[in-house]
This record gives structure tokens, C-alpha cells and sequence, in this order.
């Protein structure tokens, strides 16, 4: 549900994967869905997902929409017995989440929302290291930076023009893949504290963020921009939406914006150890 710009993503991925079949788009815009469907070569598209579960019957839907359409689709989705992906971020408020939860459950149904940062390959060999590997020791603090040049000089933002709309902006559409992805490394915050502020004046939200967070006594922060250029720190591309330091007892790691990492041990006379 939804052919708008993160359908592509999302319908690329399913197309490839050979035990799925898709076996209709919806989009409150028919052309819309009739240019995904020919695009994916998707036998069915229609302008309401009531008649698209209705006439399809599928295992799951795909829900590839804004926050504020998503409690509406799920209360569809599992009135018609059907399994729920939804798309980041779940809801505008905790209320609603909580309400979609509540839906989900009661019919019996599987809502899980599709939070893809946490499987990038460097933060899943950062999850090796630190908890397989014991290659840091114990952690003790997390680092991350997160620039773009999204807002500024110039807002760029032509894929997604509606998000200059938005109150809420890079906390809520960037800052949960980060935060997301340190409950994956470090477990779950029994706190977050964070402050925002808004450097474009061409835009309704905030372009700039820092988060902290508390992992079961280890503290992270989360230090993002859509309106700096990142520090590439002679990195040669820009492969990850952030760069992070983990410091252990024995060991710091650091990811680059490259993608690489590098171990530095916290003894002395130690050298480097890329370990990408």
C-alpha cells in the first residue's frame, strides 16, 4: 500500500526475492499505482486497499505510506486477517502506536515495522565484534554523527518534497534509524533525552538533533545534521548515513562514513587493525 518514492525500494526487494509473489499495488492515486504495477510487472492495482485485500487475499501487506495514514491501514489490514509490515516511522504519536498495537493483537495478527539500519552489513560486523568476538572488552560509550547537506545551502529534498511540511523532520524521519540501531548493539534505553533546532528557514521542522540515550549504563549519543557536509576524515565516498565510535575497556572501534572499520586497542604501544 503506497506507490510513492520508498515503494521502489521496498517492491525492488520483494521482486528479487523468489518464495514472494506480489500480487497487487494500491495507491490513493491510480496512475500512481498503474505506473508501479507496469514498472514491476504486478497483475493488480487499485485506488483502496479494502478492495486490493479483498480481491488479492494476500499473506502480509506492505504498508509504504506516511505516519499519519498508517493506524487507519493497519485497523484494515487486520480486520481482513493479514499480516502487517509497515513502514518507519510507525505513528505520529504513542497513543496511536498503541492503538495499532492493540488492533494487531486482538485480530491475531503479526505487526512488525520495517526498521532497515540495524542490518547494514557494517553494523552487523559491528555486532559480531563487540558481542561475539569480545574485540572492545566491555562498552562504555557510544558515538554517532550523522551529517548530510539536505537543508542547506539549498534544500534538497525533490524525491520527498512533502517532508519541508513536516513539524517533526530529521529526528523523526532519520534519528529512529539510529536509535533503532543502537538497541540492536547496546540493548534497550531505559531513557532518551534529546534537543533539536532548525537551521533552514526554508522548511517547517527541525534539520538539526542530538539524542541521548541510556543502554543499561552505557550512554550514547547521536549527534545529527541535514544541514553541515560530513566530516569524511579522508574517507573517498560516503557509504553510511552516520559514523560511530565504540569505546570498550579494551578496545576502540571506530566506523567510518566509508563503511570501514578500524580497532584501535586502549593499550599501550598497539597499533591499528582495519577489520572491515
Amino acid at each position: 500500500m503506497g506507490c510513492g518514492y520508498t515503494s521502489s525500494y521496498q517492491l525492488k526487494a520483494w521482486s528479487e526475492i523468489t518464495q514472494a509473489t506480489i500480487v497487487g499495488v494500491a495507491d490513493l492515486e491510480i496512475l500512481t499505482a498503474k505506473d508501479r504495477a507496469a514498472e514491476f510487472r504486478i497483475p493488480n492495482m487499485y485506488s483502496d486497499v479494502v478492495t486490493m485485500l479483498e480481491d488479492t487475499k494476500p499473506d502480509f501487506i506492505d504498508i509504504a505510506t506516511g505516519p499519519a495514514s498508517h493506524p487507519e491501514l493497519v485497523a484494515i489490514a487486520a480486520r481482513h486477517g493479514v499480516h502487517i509490515l509497515c513502514q518507519k516511522p510507525a505513528a505520529e504519536n504513542l497513543q496511536r502506536l498503541r492503538d495499532m498495537i492493540a488492533d494487531s493483537r486482538d485480530a491475531d495478527v503479526r505487526l512488525i515495522i520495517n526498521e532497515n539500519a540495524r542490518f547494514q552489513p557494517w553494523y552487523r560486523r559491528i555486532h559480531e565484534l563487540v558481542h561475539e568476538e569480545n574485540r572492545v572488552g566491555t562498552v562504555v560509550s557510544v558515538e554517532m554523527e550523522s551529517r548530510s547537506e539536505v537543508t542547506m545551502p539549498d534544500v534538497r529534498l525533490t524525491s520527498q518534497p512533502f517532508f519541508a511540511e513536516m513539524p517533526r523532520l530529521i529526528l523523526f524521519e532519520l534519528g529512529v534509524h539510529h536509535l533503532d540501531t543502537l538497541r540492536y548493539l547496546l540493548g534497550e534505553a531505559s531513557t532518551i533525552t534529546g534537543t533539536t533546532n532548525k537551521v533552514s528557514a526554508s522548511i517547517a521542522g527541525e534539520d538539526e538533533a542530538v539524542t541521548v540515550s541510556d543502554h543499561n549504563g552505557v550512554l550514547a549519543t547521536v549527534d545529527m545534521s541535514w544541514a553541515r557536509p560530513p566530516n569524511l576524515r579522508g574517507a573517498k565516498r560516503k557509504a553510511t548515513w552516520a559514523s560511530m565510535t565504540i569505546h570498550g575497556t579494551e578496545a576502540t572501534l571506530e566506523l567510518g562514513y566509508d563503511g570501514a572499520l578500524d580497532r584501535k586497542s586502549t593499550r599501550l604501544n598497539s597499533s591499528h587493525t582495519d577489520i572491515s
